[in-house]
């Protein structure tokens, strides 16, 4: 069996394949070629369809010595413009993946920018937390440092668990507590200053989390510098003029 014939091979022969100047054995190599590169049936239909014109045209004269150099000629200038047609496909394949390629990054790039400014924002608000707990942690030091006067709290029957202590600094008093439950929205803690002789005198609201233990400070109300206990109560939202709820924690001062 002879070697499968090349395409190089092919194009050389395509003109006698066509006027039937081949022998047998080359006739049914050409045919099994095109059988299997169908990619050359259209160059086979073009060259036959030129020698077919050449032939109505002149049937009574010879092909001129230069046809089959023409035709070939033809079949190389159309392989030319072929491959310039693919390479300028190519050419803007490239572009437009560049392009899509170019707006893909510029909406990632909007995005991280978008992510980054929030991120900067969080990061910002979480520095000014930190730096107003500190500050509320060091005036909480403060008063606590320089107390002259503790109160113990312990909880009452309404809050067994519960206890406090109040420390007293001059006009400035810090609360310390732990086991006190969280209220509902329509109630809170208020924390009283009671006299000797009188009735107790509010002396703020006491802000609880579940499961945490709190500290606050306060300023001593006018009219209860000299209390003679401390107390804490249940009271409706916002606190009342006057105990109204059960006691949960109860200390005597001195």
């Amino acid at each position: 069996m002879s070697e499968e014939l090349t395409y190089e091979q092919v194009v050389e022969q395509v003109s006698d394949y066509v006027l039937g100047d081949l022998e047998p054995e080359e006739m049914m190599e050409m045919d099994a070629y095109f059988q299997k590169q169908r990619t050359l049936l259209a160059l086979l239909r073009e060259t036959e369809e030129t020698l077919a014109q050449f032939a109505h045209s002149a049937p009574d004269v010879p092909l001129p010595r230069d046809a089959k150099e023409r035709l070939m000629m033809r079949v190389h200038a159309d392989q030319k413009q072929g491959a310039r047609r693919a390479m300028s496909r190519l050419h803007l394949t490239t572009k437009t993946v560049w392009q899509m390629g170019a707006a893909a990054a510029a909406i990632l790039l909007m995005a991280l920018s978008f992510y980054t400014s929030q991120l900067q924002g969080q990061v910002a608000q979480l520095q000014l937390e930190r730096d107003m707990l500190q500050r509320v942690r060091q005036e909480q030091l403060r008063v606590l440092a320089g107390a002259r006067q503790a109160v113990i709290l312990p909880g009452t029957e309404a809050a067994p668990a519960a206890y406090g202590t109040f420390y007293r600094n001059g006009q400035e008093a810090l609360i310390l507590f732990e086991g006190l439950a969280a209220l509902p929205d329509d109630q809170s803690y208020q924390l009283w200053l009671i006299p000797a002789e009188g009735d107790p005198v509010p002396a703020g609201l006491l802000t609880v989390k579940e499961g945490a233990p709190g500290v606050q400070t306060i300023s001593i109300p006018v009219g209860a510098q000299d209390f003679a206990a401390v107390g804490v109560s249940v009271e409706p939202a916002g606190g009342s003029p006057a105990p109204t709820g059960p006691i949960v924690l109860l200390g005597k001062s001195g």
